[in-house]
């Protein structure tokens, strides 16, 4: 069985790799955190490197980002 943290890690890693990115509503239901507010100052670098966008409710890479997927999901589980 895995722990929350376990099952969060997941969630970012598998949300990441798709085109449509992380369902922002639906990551804070299911963990009960504010997501932007968790990943902020990752989420402001990555918006800045170009590597990520938040808009409309889904948290995505761009295609750059898509390229180093698993960092980026390292980074953002490194907020919590």
């Amino acid at each position: 069985m895995l722990t929350e943290e376990e099952r969060m890690n997941e969630a970012l890693l598998l949300g990441l790799r798709q085109i449509e990115g992380i369902d922002i509503v639906l990551f804070e239901a299911r963990f009960a955190v504010d997501f932007e507010l968790l990943f902020s100052r990752v989420l402001a670098d990555l918006a800045e490197t170009g590597l990520a966008v938040v808009k409309s409710g889904h948290c995505r890479l761009t295609r750059r980002g898509l390229l180093v997927a698993d960092a980026v999901a390292v980074r953002m589980a490194g907020c919590y």
